[in-house]
């Protein structure tokens, strides 16, 4: 009879008899590494994770802050901004963001036309809608900090 047949996984198995895996999961061999190496990790969720680490250690910041976190970042954020992975983009904006909002004017003025092409290109055009607000808010919230908009500025923008 159809009734004397066990389902699943074949004759003489019940349901729930699995067995629990035996190995736990363990972290991305990146994850022992420091900061700056995780921020360009090859792995997506550890440079994610990386994102968010820097988040919290930006935003114990000042506004107008320069100190050396701040400089050290500031050239790399046009590679940061190049990320490819939109869930890791999402934390690179949040991290844009509070950087934007904690640092000094002049150290802005002085990077932010390296990142718009960037902006512009990986994050305003974003399939992703949230990407789009976030990098709307990054970019309006660099002119309103930097106060630096110049013709250079305005070249690079048309271009």
């Amino acid at each position: 009879m159809v009734d004397d047949i066990p389902v699943g996984k074949g004759a003489g198995s019940s349901f729930g008899d699995e067995q629990a895996p035996t190995k736990l999961a363990v972290g991305h061999p990146d994850d022992a590494k420091p900061l700056d190496e995780r921020l360009v990790s090859k792995a997506w969720a550890v440079r994610k994770t990386a994102f968010e680490e820097l988040i919290v250690i930006i935003s114990k910041f000042d506004k107008g802050t320069s100190n050396q976190i701040m400089n050290e970042h500031a050239a790399k954020w046009k590679k940061y901004l190049e990320e490819p992975n939109p869930g890791a983009m999402e934390k690179v904006l949040e991290c844009f963001h509070a950087y934007i909002d904690k640092c000094a004017p002049a150290l802005l003025g002085s990077m932010q036309n390296s990142v718009y092409v960037s902006v512009i290109d990986k994050c305003l055009g974003a399939a992703k809608p949230n990407l789009k607000i976030k990098s709307m808010e990054c970019m309006l919230l660099l002119f309103e900090v930097s106060e630096n908009f110049t013709d250079e500025t305005l070249d690079v923008l048309q271009a």
